[in-house]
């Protein structure tokens, strides 16, 4: 027993053990309300963008997060166009009310243009607001990935290097 605990704190080229460099080079994913999901590797934040497109420097060495990473950018960009085609609808709209108010009132109550319009913009832009909530989930699967993946390298490693383990007995016989 004693044994096994002094090989599985292997030792690397710098004198750090397995356990440290994984900690150090192991992704971390933090939510904040204001800036929602952040990465953080060792306690600093590593920036992948707004959309994904640094990830590469925050991911390398992981195909699979990095695929995943396709996934997490295609849902950012795709809601934030939705949304925004989405409230420029809507802003089109109120516009278009306030120049020409009779195409859409009536002094019985509103038209069906004013509702033709009013419900596919604010049905695009909730759409955009649901694609871009998903896209975290993306971003966590990468980072679940990665770790993965580099706890296998490691361990990979580690197995492939000798462990030199001293065991001391003494006291009175």
């Amino acid at each position: 027993m004693f044994a096994l605990a002094f090989a599985a704190m292997v030792l690397s080229s710098d004198g750090s053990t397995t356990l440290e460099s994984y900690r150090a080079d192991s992704l971390e994913l933090r939510y904040s309300f204001w800036s929602g999901a952040e990465v953080y590797r060792g306690g600093h934040e590593v920036s992948i963008g707004f959309a994904g497109g640094d990830a590469d420097k925050a991911f390398r060495g992981s195909l699979r997060a990095l695929e995943i990473m396709e996934s997490y950018r295609g849902a950012r960009i795709a809601g934030t166009l939705l949304a925004v085609v989405g409230l420029a609808g809507l802003v089109a709209e109120i516009i278009a009310v306030l120049a020409v108010p009779s195409m859409f009132a009536t002094p019985v109550g509103l038209t069906p243009a004013f509702y033709g319009w009013l419900i596919p913009s604010a049905a695009v832009a909730l759409t955009g607001a649901a694609v871009i909530q998903i896209a975290p989930m993306y971003l966590s699967r990468a980072v679940v990935a990665y770790n993965e993946e580099l706890a296998l390298r490691m361990m990979k490693e580690a197995s492939s290097k000798p462990a030199a383990v001293t065991l001391r007995v003494g006291g009175a016989f």
